[in-house]
């Protein structure tokens, strides 16, 4: 799965409305843009951004854990369905080490979009 494909799957589980996405050639990396309450576009990548990483994690009830002795970063989400997951080692998508901070976005993302691919599997037929 593609940075992309993550951050849809993310966005899906956490109820956050994207109008667009878009390729940042200097970032390297997706930006979700969307409107806020006053009418302004804002952009949304948590792999980027700490706090958006909080919210995200915040919104779905997760857990995080840092073992910094095996180089890595795990978020668990605990739901009333029993979803858990996920885990990354300190490495970014092109295999180069990342900071704790970074891995740690990294396994928030994957996990929420464990829980988006969740919820589009289990979606019932109208």
């Amino acid at each position: 799965m593609n940075e992309k494909e993550l951050l849809e799957l993310a966005a899906k589980a956490a109820d956050i409305s994207i109008c667009e996405w878009i390729y940042d050639e200097q970032l390297e990396h997706w930006l979700g843009a969307g409107v806020n309450s006053e009418g302004a576009t804002v952009y949304w990548n948590p792999i980027l951004d700490d706090g958006e990483a909080f919210r995200l994690a915040v919104s779905l009830n997760m857990r995080i854990d840092i073992l910094d002795f095996t180089g890595y970063a795990i978020a668990k989400a605990r739901r009333p369905d029993s979803i858990e997951c996920s885990e990354y080692f300190l490495t970014d998508f092109n295999g180069k080490k990342i900071d704790p901070c970074a891995a740690t976005r990294v396994a928030i993302v994957r996990a929420a979009a464990e829980i988006g691919k969740m919820m589009l599997t289990n979606k019932q037929p109208q």
